[in-house]
């Protein structure tokens, strides 16, 4: 049976976008500042912590959610940031963290990750110490079937030679996160396997081998054979896919439909 997972829509309705869960005085503080796609891995944690005793507290915050109110209307995102400045229990969350597991943020202001913005969230993390970082290669805006793309290409042809340039910029990307070499696993695997949904969304065969790569060189749990059974029917964004077509198939030889 798989477990209830936590998405977006739980996060939007925690207080300040933010959502705790597991010991109050913690082994590890684990801090996620990701899109939605770091919510599989929340998910993943989550269930180990609560098959062994919750040792660990997880915290996890989506900046993108500041674009909204709780009920869904735009808002002032640079203002509704700044009030993040003054947030104790924000800035709490982020002082106090052992382990960030982040994606590239810019503009978000002090959520920011990038080293390159004017503001970011590091010299906070450093009150606590020096947090391990952990930086996750997002599938973000990756165009590669027909009909993900804004308008539809004529041919095979054309898809593959955009689908390409797609990958090569995911490999780039790839190499400035933690996890330089998953770029090489995804191109090997990714025609006899599905591992994106959308253009947005990857599917659970490629979180699942993430999550694994992640435990293997940073966080070296153990994980048995329950955990993995627990949490290998997790899809988070199965229910909302793109559909293949028989110009995918032909651009690029895929053995998915």
């Amino acid at each position: 049976m798989v477990a209830p997972m936590i998405t977006a829509n739980d996060i939007r309705a925690c207080a300040d976008y933010m959502m705790e869960a597991g010991a109050p005085e913690p082994k590890e503080d684990v801090l996620f500042v990701t899109s939605c796609r770091g919510l599989p891995h929340f998910n993943y944690l989550k269930t180990w912590n609560e098959m062994n005793g919750t040792p660990w507290r997880l915290t996890i915050t989506l900046p993108y959610l500041w674009h909204h109110t709780p009920d869904n209307q735009p808002q002032d995102v640079e203002v509704s940031l700044a009030a993040c400045r003054r947030n104790e229990r924000i800035l709490g969350a982020i002082k106090r963290a052992s382990i960030v597991i982040y994606e590239h943020h810019e503009n978000y202001g002090m959520f920011n990750t990038a080293m390159s913005c004017g503001e970011t969230l590091w010299p906070l993390t450093r009150k606590a110490g020096s947090p391990l970082p952990i930086k996750l290669p997002g599938w973000n805006n990756h165009f590669i079937l027909a009909k993900d793309r804004p308008v539809e290409p004529l041919n095979a042809e054309l898809l593959a030679l955009h689908g390409h340039h797609e990958l090569n910029t995911f490999v780039r990307n790839c190499e400035r996160t933690s996890f330089g070499d998953f770029a090489g696993w995804f191109l090997r695997h990714w025609r006899s396997r599905r591992l994106f949904w959308t253009h947005n969304h990857p599917t659970n065969l490629y979180t699942l081998e993430l999550f694994q790569r992640m435990n293997e060189k940073f966080l070296h749990l153990n994980l048995t054979a329950d955990f993995w059974n627990a949490v290998r029917g997790m899809d988070l964004f199965q229910e909302n896919h793109t559909e293949v077509t028989d110009m995918d198939v032909d651009a690029y030889g895929i053995a998915w439909r």
